[in-house]
């Protein structure tokens, strides 16, 4: 059984003789929580779009739910989205909205429509038509309307864009249900790097139209943890000193330098060790970074690369 439930290959999808993506290859597990990150015009949702069929591929193929691009009618009713602004009936209420989508797709169950108004957090809304509603709430009646057809997967492009920290929060919280309770697999862009890092099982990061790297959430907090990095004479000297005191997660990298893993409060402790055992230090400094440093690092390398 294949683990992953989308697959592209080299997906490439251009306007004329621009590429808004561009062989884009990446794989996302079943039950992941995958964040696609990557600035305005990076072409995160032309991906959407193209995964949703809402788009047409210029090249490049991709494998959703089983089923190989352009043959996936079995796979669109397993995809549920939000995709810019979601489609509500303004003068309906949530249930009378998600009752109409549900006759839509063949599955008017009024016990299912209550229930997922609880799992969206809209159960309390009462008669309120949706024009009245929050921006926030409007965000969880598009999830409840891309949830009617009891999706594997959903795909949602700034779902958070715009909220207010509670919004955020209760967003945050529905996805999460959804994923570990009932299985789901997300899709999700955002700028609010900080809330994917609450949210996400792994990333894929764009630039330009083109995937610059993908990473699990385990990889990630790896290399942005908190370390010390220190520049001596002598890498072997500096590690026996260190192992000496009890720090033994050190990593040699070049240049005479090490990464020190733990203990990353004890810099005093850690020169004065290396000092006394006639290990010369040119630099010790703690480093770290947060989801939004890691990108913004990994974009500045990549320009000065090209």
């Amino acid at each position: 059984m294949n683990e992953y439930i989308l697959q592209t290959n080299a997906l490439t999808k251009r306007y004329g003789n621009f590429a808004a993506v561009s062989n884009v290859s990446l794989n996302i597990r079943k039950g992941a929580i995958y964040g696609l990150v990557g600035r305005n015009g990076a072409g995160k949702t032309t991906f959407m779009k193209m995964i949703c069929s809402l788009a047409a591929p210029t090249q490049g193929s991709f494998t959703l739910c089983g089923e190989t691009y352009p043959k996936l009618s079995g796979a669109r009713a397993k995809v549920g989205n939000l995709i810019e602004e979601p489609g509500i009936y303004a003068n309906l209420s949530a249930y009378d909205n998600l009752r109409a989508q549900a006759m839509l797709c063949g599955k008017d169950d009024p016990a299912k429509i209550r229930q997922l108004l609880e799992i969206i957090g809209l159960s309390k809304a009462g008669k309120k038509h949706a024009g009245k509603f929050s921006l926030g709430m409007r965000q969880r009646l598009g999830i409840g309307l891309a949830l009617i057809g009891d999706p594997e997967m959903l795909v949602l492009d700034e779902p958070i864009n715009g909220l207010d920290p509670a919004g955020v929060a209760e967003i945050r919280e529905t996805l999460l249900h959804l994923n570990q309770e009932r299985g789901i697999t997300v899709l999700i862009s955002s700028h609010i790097l900080g809330e994917l890092s609450k949210l996400c099982t792994d990333y894929g990061f764009l630039d330009r139209g083109e995937l610059i790297r993908e990473i699990t959430q385990e990889g990630l907090l790896a290399e942005c943890t908190e370390s010390v990095r220190v520049q001596v004479n002598d890498t072997g000297a500096a590690q026996a000193a260190l192992n000496r005191i009890g720090i033994m997660l050190i990593k040699a990298e070049d240049n005479g330098i090490l990464r020190v893993s733990e203990c990353t409060e004890r810099t005093d402790e850690i020169t004065e060790a290396l000092v006394r055992s006639g290990v010369r230090v040119f630099e010790i400094a703690k480093q770290g970074t947060d989801l939004e440093g890691y990108y913004l690092n990994m974009l500045g390398g990549k320009e000065q690369a090209s």
